[in-house]
């Protein structure tokens, strides 16, 4: 294995990717993962991993923690690798809890770059000289992230705004791993057994796929000016707004909002709002987001929230946000239902009718295992109930059964996880299961009974019937014809023979007892939806029908075939 993956780099790859697996091996065997680099012939790469893999050994023994390590290494291989991790830290069902909890503290914190960088990207941003766009810029950013680094400044017209510079080159950086990953990806996939529903490739694509999103600024500034036409309706709500003129690719500048992080307010009396209210507005605003706007903001951890000094609620960095589709919203729905209302036979089948439980699960086994899960979890009192470990169990028990449960569904509820976690570091007395139950529950229920919420089902389904009514009188004229003529022969075969002889009869006639006790009833429905036929002739030649049904249903059980 390790020799052809060798010559698989030897031979395939640039120089400079060359280099940048070399990187990758040495930091694996530094942080205890030798043998990850030597199973799979990275070692063979640079001599210096060898070197490395005493220190790694010293590793493991001072850091036994698989995802401690895991997560040391994703911070040593920048930004990319960091933004995975935290990615993988929403699949519950691909990595163990203890793994997900470490990479969930991955921290997208990076050295600051120049400020001299900062001034050359606005002067070619700007097509001009930042001194004529901005009165002042604070040379000290407020923050360093992978992607970008934010300053605060002042523009000539005297609005206090913030300015958001991507960070130079990573386009190049972000490619070159991207390739990387993807070629890991798919040795994996095709070399190690047990990783099928892991889906290692597809995994690495969706995730190139929102980071190549994301480090375009301009869809950040997209995702806010969607965001803030959602929350009409939401007087305590803000977000900043961005001066649309200013920004590019690689450029926003965006209203400076004045507040405190919520998670840094000691005294809640100077605001209008109690912290219970600011749990309850964030929880209800996550919750709309999801169910009704179907776009919803992915990272909502505490450094995006603030608390402005008229008490409203200001939401910081749009450049992670979620889409769901209209079908997955209510899969999702039905699954949330399921869960807040205890119900363990509705939780499966909300899984299987959206076509996420395998042929080859055991679907006892699946119904008895979630309605255990429901009883521990039903003798718990609301309050001491926890959304994030109801959801995070049931995921578990889904993965035991390979239960393939799509990602925007686990991103949902790690977001709901966060904003509960923050909700109860604010105001600890705070109930998850009271502040969603009732808006699930009424939002599943008026959907359930609003008619104009599936007016495009049923519009599908009339077309289908509409075809079908002008195509199934020559169709069942020749099957008839056929089977009076005896010209009709049904095939049926298995894995390994045919069936026998008289099981073909019996098919045969089961399926002509179906297709006459069906033709009454379309027969009939055809005519009555025609203004060519009179009323009685429709039901005429419904009763007949089914009489001739009636006739062929009595024989074949008399010939003792059905």
């Amino acid at each position: 294995m390790s020799s052809s993956l060798y010559r698989f780099f030897l031979l395939q790859r640039s120089y400079k990717k060359f280099r940048r697996y070399r990187d990758i091996a040495g930091v694996l065997a530094r942080h205890g993962f030798a043998d990850v680099a030597t199973r799979t012939g990275l070692s063979r790469l640079w001599k210096g991993v060898r070197r490395a893999v005493s220190l790694g050994r010293w590793q493991e023994r001072a850091t036994p923690s698989f995802g401690a390590r895991l997560r040391a290494a994703c911070e040593q291989l920048g930004p990319t690798f960091i933004k995975f991790g935290q990615v993988l830290a929403n699949r519950p069902d691909l990595l163990p809890p203890e793994v997900i909890r470490e990479l969930a503290r991955l921290q997208d914190q990076v050295p600051p770059f120049p400020f001299e960088m900062v001034e050359a990207i606005l002067a070619q941003e700007l097509k001009q000289v930042p001194g004529d766009v901005f009165a002042d810029i604070e040379r000290q950013p407020l923050a360093a992230a992978s992607i970008a680094q934010v300053h605060r400044a002042r523009l000539i017209s005297g609005e206090d705004v913030v300015v958001k510079v991507k960070r130079p080159g990573l386009e190049k950086v972000v490619r070159d791993d991207l390739a990387v990953l993807r070629d890991i990806a798919g040795y994996i996939e095709e070399n190690f057994d047990g990783v099928e529903h892991m889906h290692p490739r597809q995994l690495v694509d969706e995730f190139a796929r929102t980071f190549t999103q994301e480090m375009d600024l301009r869809n950040e500034v997209r995702n806010m000016e969607r965001f803030a036409a959602c929350l009409v309706g939401e007087p305590n709500v803000r977000i900043p707004r961005t001066f649309d003129d200013l920004c590019t690719e690689n450029l926003i500048v965006m209203e400076f909002l004045k507040g405190t992080k919520v998670t840094a307010v000691t005294d809640w009396t100077i605001f209008p709002l109690s912290p219970k209210e600011i749990s309850e507005i964030g929880t209800r605003l996550l919750l709309r987001s999801v169910f009704e706007f179907r776009f919803y903001h992915a990272d909502p951890h505490p450094g995006n929230f603030l608390i402005a000094e008229d008490g409203k609620v200001c939401l910081l960095d749009f450049g992670m946000m979620g889409y769901i589709s209209e079908a997955r919203m209510e899969e999702m729905l039905s699954f949330m239902v399921a869960l807040v209302s205890n119900d363990s036979g509705m939780l499966v089948d909300s899984l299987h009718e959206a076509g996420l439980v395998p042929a080859s699960a055991d679907i006892r086994s699946l119904r008895r295992d979630a309605e255990i899960m429901m009883d521990r979890f039903s003798t718990l009192s609301i309050g001491a109930l926890r959304l994030d470990e109801l959801i995070r169990t049931s995921v578990e028990v889904m993965y035991r059964h390979k239960v393939s449960l799509p990602s925007d569904l686990l991103m949902v509820g790690r977001a709901l996880g966060t904003m509960e976690g923050l909700a109860r570091q604010i105001y600890p007395e705070f109930e998850p299961l009271a502040a969603v139950q009732p808006y699930l529950i009424s939002l599943f229920l008026n959907r359930a009974l609003d008619p104009t919420q599936h007016s495009s089902q049923i519009v599908d389904v009339a077309l289908d019937w509409l075809s079908f009514g002008r195509t199934f009188p020559k169709e069942l004229s020749q099957l008839v014809r056929r089977v009076r003529d005896g010209d009709l022969t049904i095939k049926v075969e298995d894995e390994n023979t045919l069936v026998a002889a008289h099981e073909k009869a019996a098919s045969i006639n089961r399926l002509a007892a179906a297709v006459l006790a069906g033709a009454g009833v379309a027969a009939s429905m055809w005519m009555g939806g025609s203004d060519r036929f009179p009323e009685w002739l429709s039901s005429a030649s419904l009763a007949a029908s089914f009489l001739v049904a009636l006739w062929v249903v009595l024989g074949i059980r008399k010939s003792g075939g059905m």
